[in-house]
């Protein structure tokens, strides 16, 4: 039987039906997306590791980031929200400028993968005993090559778990690790490796980081939080599959109060620092993965879609949907505006069927599913055996998803084959798995297929709170 939970289940008040256009409908509608899930959390932490506050502007107000909010509260920082940013107030320091993590306490990282890896080696450095828990659904998600790392730097980390390492997790936490050199497994995440860099530079002696075995899933990741750290000040060397960060000198400088006088002003289109007093002002880029559901409404209505304020140069692996919609017939350009930039989509008449490597954006898949849904012939999307371990099995999810609406779809190995033939789609009640991308993945289908019902949509608050409000008025307004 599937460990996931059956559709029978699902109480009746808990199905969306998802919005249907009719056949002869011109779907057409400019998109303002929330900040990237990616970027607010890389400069959280960064923030909350750092000398002086930092406001961050357009920041994305989801349930992920206000966990991350909470975490690093309790470790000691301090975090405030306004209707545009977020400001942090970093983690306390010594009289000599060491940074100082409070111990014995707990965190609960519930659903969110980027706190379960991101505050781990932060924790480590505490004085005392923290215990980091997530939800019981996320149990399932890959900690043991983070842990072991950690281990490997001489920190005690220890798991009740039977069948591995699994949270909850209880570190003996002594103060900052020496670093050095280690060897890291990331083959399961990148956010390993991520998390690994993020805190290098408060490790005495820095970190060098080589990757063993030379798998690095969702790379495009990495080199985002590269260039951040980069941007924050931190000096980060990359040399094939070794990833080398020096340490930051002990900064006892005091923390004033942010300035946020240009608060009122809309964010730029391009990420940016700018100094504003006392403090640092970062602008966050819309989250181009969240762009997917709407990018694909075009696609599967042959409709015309604008994404405002689409940055000209990204690291987010979202960009790779401008290449991935052109293969499937859709035609996109980024035109300039005063403000910066927009991405138009327009829609083909039929869709292509792709055969594609998604290794680097895995998280673009199930938007890229559903679009093959209404592509006539075979498609396959290759290299994702580690979405198996993201907030459901997603390879399981999406062929279960895709046979129900009258799919043909199936695994081979690491690869997701999915043999459609529009004219035999029907419509079918599909779970979220409580899964913020499988709920818009149901949401794109269901816009082609009347009958669609979805399960908990409300899934999708997890990084994209306004996805459904978002989303019907897109249909309304076109």
């Amino acid at each position: 039987m599937s460990k996931h939970r059956m559709i029978s289940d699902s109480p009746e008040n808990s199905w969306w039906h998802a919005p249907t256009v009719p056949a002869n409908y011109r779907l057409t509608s400019r998109i303002s997306l929330p900040g990237s899930k990616s970027l607010t959390a890389r400069w959280m932490i960064l923030a909350a590791t750092g000398s002086e506050p930092v406001e961050l502007y357009g920041a994305l107000k989801s349930q992920d980031t206000f966990v991350m909010a909470e975490a690093l509260t309790t470790l000691g920082a301090q975090v405030k929200w306004n209707a545009h940013s977020c400001i942090i107030y970093p983690l306390p320091r010594t009289e000599s400028g060491h940074i100082r993590i409070r111990g014995n306490i707990s965190i609960h990282a519930h659903q969110a993968g980027t706190v379960m890896r991101f505050i781990l080696p932060l924790a480590a450095m505490a004085t005392g005993k923290v215990t980091i828990e997530c939800a019981t659904n996320a149990r399932h998600r890959p900690i043991s090559g983070l842990v072991r790392a950690l281990t490997d730097l001489g920190v005690t980390i220890t798991s009740p778990s039977t069948t591995g390492v699994n949270f909850p997790l209880t570190i003996e936490a002594h103060g900052p690790i020496t670093g050095g050199r280690l060897t890291l497994d990331s083959g399961a995440s990148s956010q390993f490796l991520s998390a690994l860099l993020l805190s290098a530079p408060l490790m005495e002696n820095g970190l060098v980081i080589d990757l063993s075995p030379q798998q690095l899933p969702s790379a495009p990741h990495v080199a985002m939080t590269v260039d951040v750290m980069r941007q924050a000040g931190h000096t980060v060397v990359v040399d094939n599959n070794s990833w080398s960060v020096l340490p930051t000198k002990p900064n006892p400088r005091p923390i004033g109060d942010l300035k946020t006088a240009s608060a009122a002003q809309p964010p730029s289109a391009q990420r940016k620092s700018v100094h504003t007093g006392y403090g640092q002002r970062i602008d966050i880029e819309p989250d181009l993965s969240n762009a997917g559901p709407f990018l694909g409404a075009a696609m599967v209505t042959g409709g015309e879609i604008t994404i405002e304020n689409w940055p000209q140069n990204s690291t987010q692996p979202g960009r790779a949907y401008l290449e991935l919609l052109r293969m499937a017939g859709g035609k996109l350009h980024v035109q300039p505006t005063a403000a910066g930039s927009k991405l138009i989509c327009h829609g083909p008449q039929t869709i292509k069927p792709l055969d594609v490597d998604m290794g680097d954006v895995g998280e673009l898949v199930p938007t890229i599913a559903a679009i093959c849904a209404f592509a006539p012939g075979r498609s396959f999307l290759r290299n994702i055996g580690h979405l198996r371990g993201h907030e459901t099995d997603r390879l399981e999810a999406l062929t279960a998803t895709l046979n129900r609406v009258g799919v043909s779809a199936y695994t081979r190995g690491d690869t997701l084959v999915i043999d459609a033939d529009p004219r035999k789609l029907h419509g079918g009640d599909l779970h979220s798995y409580a899964d913020h991308r499988m709920a818009t993945c149901g949401a794109i289908l269901g816009l082609g297929i009347a009958g669609v019902r979805v399960d908990n949509i409300e899934a999708t608050a997890k990084t994209f709170p306004q996805f459904a409000t978002m989303w019907q008025t897109m249909i309304t307004n076109g």
